[in-house]
């Protein structure tokens, strides 16, 4: 990343106890889009 950002994969859908995996995957993107000085 050229820029302070966030990545996050997990599970999600439905869980299958048969392959003892879930359906789907779920992929989040975040931005920083300010700050406050200390």
């Amino acid at each position: 990343l050229d820029h302070a950002g966030l990545r996050l994969i997990t599970c999600g859908g439905d869980y299958s106890e048969d392959d003892s995996r879930y359906a789907d995957n779920v992929v989040v993107y975040a931005s920083l889009t300010g700050h406050q000085p200390r």
